[in-house]
């Protein structure tokens, strides 16, 4: 039996040593005074332990790497490698399956696992790749710490597991610390839906619930309404006296210093990246998409006006200061101007974005696509929150943009048609034209006096007549309203723009029975139609979720 063990080997033989061990054991209990029997027994068990032992399964951690590891970007190691270890089989044993698992305690509420991998043979080395699934306990460093990592190598082999521990020192960069090598890191600061930042522009927007201009987009009406309130508030810009963004974007792995928006309200100062991150939260908690901007030694933002390319004219005539991302209609904003102006603030970032363009040194990230990678963090719960600015004051300084921004658009908007109309100065569809621009900007006496102009050149023509009918409409003259749409519906009938307005002035005047008789012939004319204002037949509950404003449900007629 001891020749089978040295020829076919331990694992092998295993089960013969044991049935020879009881063999041996009922030969001393049968004749406990046989000494040869014992010496034997002694000698096969010395020699079955000693072979066992040489084959035990042994992995060895053989070395650890940890990245710089950022609380600011806790989520990102979720997915993304903290570190790796190798790992070397010191053993003659092939190991079936082995995996690790790392833990730091306190800031990590249960172990993550690295991938499994199945085999390794005798002498082999393997790299492992270690994740961490941090809580937001992470986030209480305001200082660099070093933090104990607990390292469990686990591994199966001959059906037993078995776990070689080690611990090991990694670098924890304190939670506002940031290295530009990719800027979409700064995507981790835009946190739309702390508490602080949701008061703040929640508040700001309630204050402005009922103030709506028709002619002007409405999500930037609320970027006005946020940046004036900031302003008031007293936020100012202010560039960091220890790691400038000027000086730390271009080197792509010095630590700068970034503040979280909460913290930049509750000090109500910030360089550059802070008060883009800041402005970029409050607009993204009320669902506006926005980007960050960089370009050599600054950073802005844009925001989304949700406009087509298409239609960029109703948010400004001056193309030079619209950035168009995706289709889409986007506004840029220089943030370090907040306290002046907002329409300084929007001219001043087209200037410098069409700067350097010219020089292609312009990178536009998408809040929304760098958080995707990035994701904003959860900061812990605060007893903390901002002072609302006076209501009266934010309505001088928004009011105040409003008017001048109304103003420059009706002036561009009217210009080309006022020369037109030097032309033709009978035309009606010129003079019609020109009254939907005054209607819409909510110039209504202008407006009146085009629409009749237009009437009186062309009495047949439907259009101005239906566009009285807004204007009226709009200045909640409901019965003279209707006068003038059922005035454009003698002329033509079977406009289905202009049934929807009759519609909707039904419904203003409690006429149910009418309005869905008018929406449902709109339908029948147009079916796309359906899909638009199907919603005004649904319950009020829905309607209220779902439904536009009747000024901006409502149908001027050009042609």
């Amino acid at each position: 039996m001891l020749q089978t063990k040295k020829e076919i080997g331990p694992e092998a033989a295993k089960q013969s040593y044991h049935l020879m061990i009881k063999n041996y054991e009922l030969a001393i209990k049968m004749d406990p005074s046989d000494g040869a029997i014992r010496k034997e027994y002694d000698k096969m068990v010395a020699l079955f332990g000693t072979k066992a032992q040489e084959a035990t399964p042994q992995l060895e951690i053989s070395g650890v790497q940890f990245e710089e590891v950022f609380s600011a970007m806790y989520k990102f190691y979720t997915e993304n490698p903290i570190g790796k270890i190798k790992v070397t089989n010191r053993s003659q044993v092939k190991i079936d399956r082995f995996w690790a698992e790392l833990t730091i305690k306190d800031y990590m509420d249960y172990p993550s696992e690295s991938p499994r991998y199945h085999v390794m043979e005798p002498g082999e080395e393997k790299t492992l790749t270690l994740f961490a699934v941090f809580n937001n306990r992470i986030l209480e460093f305001t200082e660099d710490t070093p933090l104990n990592a607990q390292i469990n190598l686990k591994f199966i082999a001959g059906g037993k597991e078995y776990t070689v521990s080690k611990k090991q020192a990694l670098n924890l960069y304190n939670r506002n610390a940031l290295i530009w090598d990719d800027p979409r890191k700064l995507a981790s600061f835009v946190t739309a839906k702390d508490n602080a930042v949701k008061i703040f522009a929640r508040e700001i927007i309630q204050q402005f619930r009922f103030a709506q201009f028709n002619a002007i987009n409405a999500n930037l009406q609320k970027a006005l309404q946020l940046f004036n309130a900031l302003g008031v508030y007293g936020m100012t810009y202010i560039a960091d006296p220890k790691t400038p963004f000027k000086a730390f974007s271009k080197l792509k792995h010095a630590v700068d210093y970034v503040q979280y928006p909460r913290d930049a309200l509750r000090f109500k100062n910030g360089d550059c990246d802070d008060l883009s991150a800041l402005y970029a939260s409050l607009l993204e908690n009320l669902g506006i998409e926005t980007a960050l901007v960089l370009v050599p030694e600054h950073i802005l933002m844009l925001f989304n006006t949700g406009v087509p390319e298409s239609k960029a004219q109703e948010v400004s005539q001056d193309q030079a200061n619209l950035v168009f991302l995706n289709g889409k209609v986007w506004i840029p904003v220089e943030t370090t101007l907040l306290g002046k102006s907002f329409l300084e603030a929007w001219e001043a970032g087209a200037r410098k974005i069409t700067q350097h363009q010219n020089e292609n040194q312009v990178l536009i990230l998408e809040t929304s696509q760098a958080s995707s990678r990035y994701a904003p963090v959860s900061l812990p719960p605060s007893a903390w929150e901002p002072s609302i600015p006076p209501k009266e004051q934010v309505e001088r300084g928004f009011f105040g943009d409003i008017n001048k921004l109304i103003d420059r658009e009706l002036t561009q908007k009217i210009r080309y048609w006022e020369k037109e109309l030097q032309k033709k100065p009978q035309d009606a569809i010129i003079l019609n034209k020109i009254g939907i621009i005054y209607g819409r900007f909510e110039k209504y006496s202008e407006a009146i006096t085009y629409f009749q102009k237009s009437l009186h050149a062309s009495p047949a023509y439907f259009s101005p007549q239906n566009n009285l009918g807004n204007v009226y409409f709009l200045q909640k003259k409901y019965e003279i309203a209707l006068l003038a749409y059922e005035k454009a519906l003698k002329i033509n009938p079977e406009n289905p723009l202009l049934l929807i307005n009759l519609a909707l002035i039904h419904k203003e005047l409690g006429q149910n029975e009418k309005f869905k008789s008018q929406l449902e012939a709109a339908f029948k004319l147009n079916q796309r139609l359906r899909e638009q204002y199907s919603y005004l037949l649904e319950p009020s509950q829905t309607r209220a979720s779902q439904g536009l404003s009747p000024a901006q449900n409502m149908h001027w007629i050009e042609n």
